[in-house]
């Protein structure tokens, strides 16, 4: 499955969360369990942005705000992370969804990066909507919420596909620790077009990680 189509970017149960620990630059989030749950985030101009893991209620406000059409993305990755494959991370202004991240606790699916990083959980299909939201943040949010929650299950590295065309993603990604690793590997995915028509596309792409560390610099341990 493929990215929304105005990304910023680029099959075991979920493992248990440890105690909770941050690591330097990265979102405080709350235990998944708690109702009230969510990671919130103050963008500046009385703006305040919650982070927070997709509920199912979720699904029409995120299809009407940001669609995906034939395809029914929300929906796809709400699935997965029902089965305990994903975490469906969405972004929330004044209760409408401005952005979202899949955190894909098995890794890469191409089998390139997967070879190479078997246990690195990968960020996908990060997204933030409508374009004008996009360069205020949202997105840095995203990923750092997304990192903390890998920190927290104990993994030491996050790795994410940046296409070869999108150079603002992949400076965005550099910017914030992500390291080229000279993996490179085609982004096999199908769409469904308007018009009920199946695409198949490969787009190029390599693979980036970032190494998670705790606040006193030490590597998480799995």
């Amino acid at each position: 499955m493929k990215d929304h189509q105005n990304v910023i970017s680029s099959h075991a149960a979920a493992m248990p969360s440890r105690d909770r620990r941050g690591y330097p630059g990265a979102a405080n989030v709350m235990h998944k369990d708690c109702p009230a749950c969510h990671d919130q985030h103050h963008l500046g101009k009385g703006l305040t942005m919650i982070i927070r893991e997709c509920r199912e209620s979720d699904l029409p406000l995120l299809e009407l705000h940001i669609p995906s059409g034939r395809n029914r993305t929300h929906e796809v990755h709400f699935h997965r992370q029902q089965q305990g494959l994903s975490t469906f991370q969405t972004a929330w202004i004044d209760d409408v969804p401005v952005g979202f991240g899949e955190v894909r606790w098995r890794g890469c699916a191409a089998a390139e990066a997967h070879e190479r990083y078997p246990d690195c959980p990968e960020l996908n299909g990060l997204s933030v909507w409508p374009p004008q939201r996009q360069s205020h943040g949202i997105g840095t949010a995203i990923i750092h919420a997304t990192e903390a929650l890998a920190a927290q299950r104990g993994y030491r590295h996050i790795g994410l596909g940046v296409d070869d065309k999108n150079h603002r993603a992949a400076t965005l990604y550099l910017r914030l620790g992500h390291q080229e690793t000279g993996c490179r590997y085609l982004d096999r995915y199908h769409r469904i077009d308007d018009h009920g028509i199946r695409q198949e596309v490969a787009n190029p792409c390599r693979f980036l990680i970032k190494p998670l560390q705790n606040m006193d610099d030490q590597r998480f341990s799995r």
